[in-house]
């Protein structure tokens, strides 16, 4: 059974460069992570986030590896999802037997753990590893200085929104809750899937806005993850800190009119290439903190 999310893995030219611009813009931490040989990850960092996941920097230059051919396919940006699993080889069962391959057909076994790993090409555009470590993991629920308080959604940009969540709900046992046509002037499907942290959902989208973001990502590296929105205490001073660390919102503005909250964009060329999305709910929202 799927525990909870991991890691967001972003796949970047420079673990270094990109570890110390999220430290200047956002006030996350973070440390080195081992050198992953079966995933085939060279160098990498851990930015853990309040809600017990977190940023997975990856930087690879081997040609077999599924984070350089990324990079050199569609260039720096959200590349897979790491969950934890308290039995891998019953998720393979389970995968298998619903005609999903899993890559080298076969659970592997290293430091990390047990594993395994979906391809991008049965993943709709993103890896998704499931993994089983030896010794229980955990981040932790600590307070970001910052005003930082979780992930809140992780967005993946689609073209059939039923067929991904038909293949999510067979890899990860999370039905889709809902889907919403009322976003951008009833131009978009907007689904979510719990993970299993605290208030994070998984964010399918389908968009046919001819001038639509994820429409937009679509047409230039096709489906995939395409945003991470990260909830905050004060949006005020979260678009404050960002905008005197050098970075540049869209629109150069909040937008006040959103369903879910006070929301802003950072774009992928002030993040080394993701789109970051910063948040702070309504208090009538459907993953409002009523603790905050």
């Amino acid at each position: 059974m799927i525990i909870r999310l991991q890691n967001i893995g972003f796949a970047v030219e420079n673990v270094t460069t990109t570890w110390n611009l999220f430290r200047k813009l956002f006030g996350l931490e973070g440390w080195q992570e081992p050198a992953d040989v079966t995933a085939g990850i060279e160098r990498a960092v851990c930015m853990p986030y309040p809600n017990d996941c977190a940023l997975y920097l990856m930087e690879s230059k081997q040609e077999s590896s599924p984070v350089a051919a990324y990079l050199s396919e569609k260039g720096p940006g959200l590349e897979r999802l790491t969950f934890l699993t308290d039995d891998v080889r019953e998720d393979f069962d389970r995968i298998t037997s619903a005609g999903i391959p899993v890559a080298g057909e076969q659970v592997y076994s290293d430091t990390f753990g047990d594993r395994l790993f979906i391809e991008r090409k049965h993943a709709f555009g993103m890896t998704i590893e499931l993994r089983q470590p030896q010794a229980p993991v955990s981040f932790g629920t600590y307070r970001n200085p910052n005003g930082i308080l979780g992930v809140q959604h992780i967005g993946t940009a689609c073209r059939d929104i039923k067929a991904v969540a038909a293949r999510f709900e067979t890899i990860l046992g999370s039905p889709l809750l809902g889907i919403r046509s009322d976003q951008h002037e009833g131009e978009q499907f907007d689904g979510w899937m719990e993970t299993g942290n605290d208030y994070l959902i998984l964010h399918p989208t389908q968009s046919w806005g001819q001038n639509a973001r994820v429409r937009q990502f679509l047409d230039a590296k096709g489906e995939g993850l395409e945003h991470i929105a990260v909830e905050v205490a004060d949006i005020r001073a979260a678009v404050r800190r960002v905008t005197a660390a050098g970075a540049a919102i869209q629109e150069h503005k909040i937008y006040t009119n959103r369903e879910d909250g006070f929301e802003a964009f950072i774009f992928p060329e002030y993040t080394t290439g993701m789109t970051y999305e910063l948040i702070e709910p309504h208090p009538d929202s459907r993953y409002y903190r009523h603790w905050r």
